[in-house]
């Protein structure tokens, strides 16, 4: 089960870290220089936070958990520092859940989870109907 954990968290960050660091680097331009050229952009804020969390639903909790994912969803895409806030569903087993998260710094991330809407349906009312939850916080490697 382990290694399963461990090829899980891999794939999940080849298959997000690309689209991420294209949505940060576009949602950014407030930290961004000016381009020396069309394909060039500096970002000047290297504390930038991706979160992928993979939740895993009790069996007939899926509508619940999404109806209230929507509203964490809708409320944390206003947040100052938030650069997204995608939600997927596993082809395979549509009761996991994969949640790629972007803050602008450390700061952002953690008033995140200060929100009321965090506390009030993440921890409260979703965090009951998971049978499991990681949660991995990263910042992106310039290669």
């Amino acid at each position: 089960m382990k290694n399963n954990k461990v090829i899980f968290t891999i794939v999940l960050f080849i298959m997000f870290t690309l689209d991420g660091l294209a949505q940060t680097q576009k949602m950014m331009t407030q930290n961004l220089d000016a381009p020396t050229n069309n394909s060039q952009m500096i970002i000047k804020d290297s504390s930038v936070i991706h979160v992928f969390a993979r939740w895993e639903v009790k069996e007939g909790q899926l509508e619940h958990v999404l109806n209230f994912l929507k509203i964490v969803h809708d409320e944390s895409i206003k947040e100052n520092g938030n650069l997204f806030y995608q939600v997927h569903q596993s082809k395979s087993d549509p009761n996991t859940i994969i949640l790629f998260e972007g803050y602008s710094n450390e700061h952002a991330f953690e008033e995140h989870k200060k929100s009321l809407h965090y506390h009030e349906y993440v921890l409260r009312k979703i965090i009951p109907l998971l049978e499991d939850r990681e949660v991995i916080v990263t910042t992106p490697v310039n290669l």
